[in-house]
């Protein structure tokens, strides 16, 4: 006791030595091994998690996202011109189709009496005298005229268009508008006077085709240069008045101003019905419900990437599983913040691409361009040698290509998007031409005051004006009532036939021009 109080006081206190190993240190040792162990579990469990979103994404894409590959530019130019005739000629093909039908409804409309028969069958007897006697041309004699006129029509309302739009822009913030509507339909009532004689002549050569100079003079020069010759004169009446003798034309307030106002109406009501007419038979969703349909008969195919087992084995190290798990949290809030953007903002044009994230926000929808650079930069790696993983790797993208190439729907051709407006067009035509066919038969009766008719022998009933024709229209001695609907019945039916016929023609050589372009 006395030695060790000596020591303590010399050197002071001293700890014992350990009888065995410190227990915090193992204890701590334990814990970084337990540590790196949940560490390693933790990054392997969610390298798992985000392959199964990759391959559950990738299912989404190949079953809801439209890929649409690279188009032919030469091929889809060379279809839509195509098209473009086809829509041109199927134009010029009704006009002329339908010409000798028109001229048995002029007839009908200003000689009621002369030809009460307004039956189809009558329509096609006359078509087999005219054969008879003077061939194929003598049916289709004044069609020369009658595409002369379509064309400046045409023209005219589209010099018309150019004008109107100067003048309203122009007088915007002068006028008021129920002024500028008044001068515009001023401005066209006057452009209109010059087209008016082109309307006539072409009427009276419908009405009268075998009164032309066939077989003797059979020239389509003496044919045109009588109607420019006959339309100067009409022009000069118009303009100036009928310098004495019987007048060859009406003055303008009982023969353009009445034309005039019948095509406004007729504008008017055709483009109403039209309106409501066109999204009835055209749905939205024309061109995009085949996709629909393909893809419920072709299912899509297995995914590109099969889930592999992770562990530590693999060659996988801890601090690359780290990495991979701290970089797919880091783009984690891009994708969400991705995802919001695409929420508030829908696109509108989903069918021809996708460019949003994916609906789990776990990947974002790669192009076309890019599967098809994947896939053929590995296709030409494929021998017998290849690994069995490389090879159904590449079949299944093979599929996927396959699948996307059957349910993506191409772009829809000129004919394809203008056949609808074809069909709705001619439609609202006739609806109307049905509406305004009474108004229709006293414009045509004012027209016809001055004309002579050789073939028909007989001259149209004589009127003072456009008041005093509808008078004499509606009493009994002029056909009443129902004089006025002479011919509407074989000019809807036949009418309706031809352009039946004229449009099924077009569509049949659409799909014989887009087999030749796809096969």
């Amino acid at each position: 006791m006395v030695l060790s109080a000596i020591w303590t006081l010399a050197f002071g206190a001293h700890n014992p030595l350990p009888e065995f190993p410190d227990e915090a240190i193992l204890e701590d040792s334990q814990d970084a091994q337990d540590r790196d162990s949940n560490d390693n579990e933790a990054n392997i469990a969610r390298i798992h998690e985000r392959q199964r979103a990759v391959i559950e994404a990738e299912r989404d894409i190949l079953a809801t996202t439209v890929y649409l590959p690279i188009p032919n530019i030469r091929d889809e130019s060379a279809e839509n011109k195509t098209s473009f005739i086809l829509v041109v000629t199927s134009f010029t093909l009704n006009n002329i189709g339908c010409y000798p039908f028109f001229g048995f409804r002029d007839r009908h409309q200003v000689f009621p009496h002369l030809f009460p028969d307004t039956s189809p069958r009558a329509a096609f007897q006359y078509l087999r005298q005219v054969y008879r006697s003077q061939g194929v041309l003598g049916i289709w004699y004044g069609v020369p005229c009658s595409i002369i006129c379509h064309t400046c029509t045409i023209f005219y309302e589209a010099f018309l268009n150019t004008i109107v739009g100067r003048l309203r822009q122009k007088s915007r913030k002068v006028l008021r508008k129920p002024l500028i509507h008044l001068s515009t339909r001023i401005v066209e009532f006057l452009l209109y006077i010059p087209l008016y004689p082109l309307l006539r002549n072409s009427l009276l050569l419908r009405m009268d085709s075998r009164a032309g100079p066939w077989p003797a003079n059979s020239s389509y020069f003496h044919l045109l240069k009588s109607f420019a010759f006959n339309y100067v004169r009409d022009l000069v009446g118009l303009l100036c008045g009928s310098q004495g003798g019987t007048p060859s034309i009406l003055p303008i307030y009982s023969t353009v101003l009445p034309s005039y106002i019948l095509n406004l109406l007729f504008e008017i009501i055709q483009t109403w019905i039209f309106r409501w007419l066109y999204p009835k038979m055209v749905p939205a969703n024309l061109f995009t419900r085949n996709k629909s349909s393909k893809s419920a008969v072709h299912p899509p195919p297995p995914p590109l990437l099969n889930p592999v087992p992770l562990t530590a084995s693999n060659g996988i190290g801890a601090s690359t599983a780290a990495n991979i798990g701290l970089s797919s949290t880091a783009h984690r809030p891009n994708q969400q913040q991705q995802q919001q953007q695409h929420q508030q903002h829908p696109p509108q044009q989903q069918q021809q691409r996708y460019t949003g994230p994916n609906i789990r926000g776990s990947m974002v929808a790669i192009t076309a361009n890019d599967i098809s650079a994947t896939i053929m930069a590995a296709m030409p790696t494929l021998s017998p040698s290849s690994p069995p993983s490389t090879t159904s790797a590449v079949n299944r993208a093979r599929k996927g290509l396959r699948y996307l190439s059957i349910t993506t729907p191409r772009n829809p051709t000129f004919l394809q998007e203008f056949y609808p407006e074809m069909v709705c067009a001619m439609t609202s035509s006739m609806v109307t031409r049905v509406l305004l066919y009474p108004f229709d038969t006293i414009a045509s009766r004012v027209s016809a005051q001055g004309a002579s008719f050789p073939w028909i022998g007989h001259a149209p009933t004589p009127y003072k004006g456009f008041w005093d024709c509808w008078i004499q229209s509606i009493r009994p001695s002029g056909g009443g009532l129902m004089g006025l609907y002479s011919g509407l019945v074989d000019c809807i039916i036949i009418e309706a036939m031809m352009r039946w016929v004229v449009l099924e023609g077009t569509w049949f050589a659409h799909l014989v021009v887009q087999w030749i372009y796809r096969r």
